[in-house]
């Protein structure tokens, strides 16, 4: 029992982060180590090679589904021309955790022939950087992709709300009332009934309730029916 708890405690079942970055031992909260960072890993280096993750979905449900069968999802587009290098590198980051690459330390990952060339003991150096772009001003943006820009046109609300989702796919936002809210509420409620009471009790401009009904003038008050007065004197 002993040895199952200190187990237990070297393991994380929490089921956190972005649908499309978990690893499948995180969605069937089986336990996880840190070498599920290793997948989210070869998610990330697959969406910078590619341009989108390897299983995005409209819905966090598809995505979640398409990891969990990702030997038969993962697939590598012919149109991004990724190196054979690069595509072992990623099918071995994306795998079962048995046999994924990392977990036993980064040493293995270091000597994948992706890193060929690569001076792991200088990487860090000013000049050591294996690629330096060349540029023509701070402002040249020839190293970045192009895209047609969308023409000017009136807003669509059904249009715009859905591309509105579509930028935060997988994020879930909801807001807590805070004290202000409560407190406001409640005032809310109060005058509501206060007004209510009003509508169904009227009151006279001073405040005080009137009978309507009982309500005589002073002619009326000095003389009551047959002459006398309100002493009972004729």
């Amino acid at each position: 029992m002993a040895t199952w708890n200190r187990n237990r405690k070297a393991v994380i079942w929490s089921t956190v982060g972005t649908p499309d970055y978990m690893a499948p031992e995180i969605l069937l909260e089986t336990g996880y180590h840190a070498d599920c960072d290793w997948w989210s890993l070869g998610v990330v280096m697959y969406e910078m090679l590619v341009g989108y993750p390897p299983f995005y979905g409209d819905d966090p449900l598809v995505t979640c589904r398409k990891i969990l069968c990702y030997k038969e999802t993962l697939v590598f587009p012919p149109e991004a021309n990724i190196s054979p290098e690069a595509e072992s590198l990623i099918r071995s980051f994306l795998t079962d955790r048995e046999q994924r690459v990392g977990r036993d330390g980064a040493a293995a990952i270091k000597a994948h022939p992706f890193f060929e060339g690569v001076d792991w003991a200088t990487l860090r150096l000013p000049e050591a950087a294996p690629y330096k772009p060349i540029i023509s001003s701070v402002t040249d943006t020839s190293h970045f992709d192009s895209f047609d820009e969308r023409p000017p046109s009136t807003p669509n609300r059904s249009s715009s709300t859905k591309d509105h989702d579509l930028a935060f796919v997988g994020y879930q936002y909801r807001r807590y009332p805070s004290h202000s809210d409560v407190d406001l509420d409640a005032l809310s409620v109060a005058t509501d009934s206060v007004k209510s009471m009003r509508n169904s009790n009227p009151r006279d401009e001073r405040g005080s309730s009137v009978d309507r009904g009982s309500v005589t003038s002073p002619s009326d008050s000095a003389l009551s029916p047959g002459g006398e007065t309100e002493g009972g004197a004729r």
